[in-house]
């Protein structure tokens, strides 16, 4: 990318557009350009006449353009912006491969208009657009102007945007039909040299007629000099989780639009976000998060996770809760996940407890006499990642000692993170690493032990 106008731009635009969760699990694309026209400025006279044309008909992007990221060609009468892309590894990750126009255009160098021609319609998670890139004059740094064509699957976006650095100032998003994804459409800048107001429209009708959903928006603030972009934008490929069908259909149990390979909350819609820990495990489905933590591992006391691939698993942990907390399982229940943090996403098994004393079923906690231990048990009606038995019981010395017994299930060897919660309980989760410190005994059977330093 040798030009200063262009460098940074593909990364500028991918934190911008890139604000929607995507299930981004394609990397083969060709996204086509039929013609690009200019009116004005540099080019000539504003008069309805474009002064510069390129239909993509010689084979050779110059004099007119240059590649800027990715990868661009000429062929067939059109230009095909296409794999390999730039890869950034923003969010779920985009490639992107656009060119840049030759020609500067300058403030005070009299009106013009930029119109990009696309054929073959925008893929589901993908986005194309048309920008400009301001440089120059007394300001530090580059401003970006522009608009794109974003289609979420079940929306098609119109998008319009302004910013300096990566700061984006203006923005601004019109949902249409989503069947127009599917059509050629045309994407237009126009600028107006006695303002410094430009403006984003579109066309679905073949250029015959252009709409703009858009406020002008003022540019080349403390700024000389422009080159315009046409790039696209594609989701990248990730885990082959995310991909099924021949990449035809995307895996994604919580339809949220980011596939489980990619979502840190894969149980709840929209609520991969936050991570606050750091953990890999959005806080919205992690047991335990910095602000909720209260409970401390007992010094000297060892930590033991076994299971085995045809039976159960066992866990047992001796913890000392907050001071105050009152330990009453029946009313706030129990949530152990263990987790293998050294994968991507975190693999993580989420063992819950329901509070509820037990049942004509045979299903919840039962107390003894002394109100010191608490005894789970689930009627032999849990779920198969559910925990079977669990016993809580509080120690001569204080301490809580909670043993859990549960279907095997998925559990994340050979490396595991454990996290316990009483969700009821403020202050009631702690996390803990066991650092690798887990070992296959005989077939298909490991155990884990970990003495937790002092508090």
């Amino acid at each position: 990318m040798p030009s200063r106008f262009g460098r940074g731009l593909w990364l500028l635009l991918a934190v911008l557009l890139v604000g929607s969760p995507a299930g981004a699990f394609h990397t083969v694309f060709d996204y086509q350009v039929d013609r690009v026209a200019v009116d004005g400025g540099a080019y000539g006279p504003a008069d309805g006449v474009p002064d510069f044309v390129d239909e993509f008909d010689d084979g050779v992007l110059a004099p007119g353009f240059k590649v800027n990221a990715g990868t661009a060609r000429e062929s067939d009468g059109v230009l095909h912006l296409t794999n390999p892309g730039t890869h950034i590894p923003y969010g779920s990750g985009i490639d992107i491969s656009e060119v840049e126009n030759t020609v500067v255009l300058h403030d005070g160098g009299g009106d013009f208009t930029i119109t990009s021609d696309w054929i073959g319609g925008v893929r589901a998670q993908d986005f194309v657009n048309l920008a400009l890139v301001v440089t120059g004059g007394t300001a530090a740094g580059a401003e970006f102007f522009g608009g794109a064509l974003y289609n979420f699957g079940s929306v098609l976006s119109l998008q319009v945007y302004r910013g300096e650095g990566v700061t984006v100032s203006d923005a601004d998003t019109h949902a249409v039909d989503p069947a127009l994804a599917d059509g050629p459409f045309s994407m237009r800048i126009g600028f107006d040299d006695a303002t410094n107001t430009a403006t984003v429209s579109f066309s679905f009708d073949g250029g015959a007629t252009f709409e703009s959903f858009f406020d002008p928006i003022v540019i080349f603030r403390n700024r000389t000099d422009a080159i315009f972009v046409v790039g696209a934008d594609p989701a990248a490929a990730i885990a082959d989780n995310c991909c099924a069908d021949n990449c035809t259909t995307i895996i994604d149990a919580d339809a949220d639009g980011v596939c489980d390979g990619l979502d840190n909350c894969p149980a709840l819609a929209g609520a991969s976000s936050e991570d606050l820990d750091g953990d890999g495990i959005g806080d919205a489905c992690d047991s335990c998060i910095p602000a909720d933590a209260g409970i401390t591992w007992v010094a000297g006391r060892t930590m033991t996770v076994g299971f085995s691939d045809s039976k159960k698993l066992r866990l047992r942990a001796d913890v000392r809760l907050p001071e105050g907390a009152v330990l009453d399982p029946v009313a706030s229940g129990l949530r152990v996940q263990l987790r293998n943090p050294h994968v991507a996403p975190v693999a993580v098994v989420d063992l819950v407890v329901p509070a509820g004393a037990l049942d004509a079923n045979g299903a919840g906690w039962s107390v003894d006499e002394t109100a010191s231990r608490f005894t789970f048990a689930d009627g032999g009606h849990g779920p198969r990642d559910g925990i079977r038995r669990a016993a809580v019981r509080r120690r001569a010395d204080g301490t809580v000692r909670v043993l859990i017994i549960a279907p095997r299930g998925p559990v994340p060897t050979p490396f595991l993170d454990v996290g316990l919660a009483f969700p009821g309980m403020p202050g009631g989760c702690t996390d803990h690493s066991l650092s690798g410190a887990c070992e296959h005994r005989g077939h298909a059977k490991v155990v884990c032990r970990d003495a937790p330093a002092s508090p």
